[in-house]
C-alpha cells in the first residue's frame, strides 16, 4: 500500500500504525513483539538487532540500544501500540523546568 493509500484509507489499525511508523526517525529504536517473540531493532533496518527471551529482557536490550546511538526507545504493547517512549538524546521536545 502506498503512503498516499494509506492516507485515503478508512480509519483503522491499519492506518494508524502505518501514521505511527513513518512519524518514527531512522536510527530510533523500537521493542516489539513479532509471531510471539519479542524483538528489538534499529529503524530503517531491515532485520531486527536482538531476539528472544522475555519483555523486560528485550526491553532492556533496547534501552541499551538507544542509549548507546542517543536516540528514541520506543517500546509497544502485544496489539501493537505504543505502551513507552523514552530519549537518550537529541530530544526535539525536552521537558520544560
Amino acid at each position: 500500500m502506498s503512503e498516499a493509500q494509506v492516507m485515503m484509507a478508512p480509519f483503522g489499525a491499519q492506518r494508524d500504525r502505518t501514521r505511527e511508523e513513518h512519524m518514527m526517525a531512522k536510527g530510533d529504536v523500537s521493542t516489539y513483539n513479532e509471531d510471539g517473540q519479542w524483538k528489538s531493532k534499529v529503524e530503517g533496518s531491515s532485520r531486527a538487532a536482538h531476539v528472544g527471551g522475555t519483555k523486560a529482557e528485550q526491553q532492556a536490550v533496547g534501552r541499551q540500544m538507544a542509549q548507546d546511538r542517543h536516540v528514541e526507545h520506543t517500546i509497544r504493547r502485544m496489539d501493537g501500540t505504543i505502551g513507552a517512549k523514552n530519549s537518550y538524546g537529541n530530544d526535539q521536545h525536552p521537558p520544560k523546568g
